[in-house]
């Protein structure tokens, strides 16, 4: 039954992240690329750590979804500039301009992965 979790969760992974990389590279709008990438790096994250722990943390897609929310909030303080590492992959990853809706996007990504566990777990 693991590998067969840990294949689901794998497809959910390798499906998402090409979805965001393929936005990341092609889309240049106003909608898809910012809020629907926002959505599931959520999905991205949780997924690839669901490799590794297939059974716990019981509530992974809600404590991924907290540290992205602690991430925006970070963004509103400027960590980036008060650890000057601007223009640094790490700034690039924590990111550099707070958004109320990114936090929403992230709350939608989470329930997206948490509704996706309810389902697998349901099909056990």
């Amino acid at each position: 039954m693991n590998n067969k979790k840990r294949m689901i969760y794998f497809t959910i992974f390798a499906i998402s992240l090409l979805v965001e990389i393929v936005i990341g590279l092609y889309i240049k709008d106003d909608f898809i690329r910012p809020y629907m990438g926002d959505v599931l790096v959520i999905v991205v994250l949780t997924s690839f750590l669901r490799l590794f722990w297939l059974d716990k943390p019981k509530y992974l897609g809600v404590y991924v979804t907290f540290f992205a929310i602690a991430v925006e909030f970070m963004q509103l303080f400027h960590l980036d500039r008060l650890l000057h590492i601007q223009g640094t992959l790490l700034g690039v990853i924590i990111g550099s301009t707070f958004d109320w809706k990114d936090i929403l996007c992230y709350f939608i990504g989470g329930a997206i992965f948490v509704a996706c566990e309810k389902i697998l777990q349901n099909n056990k």
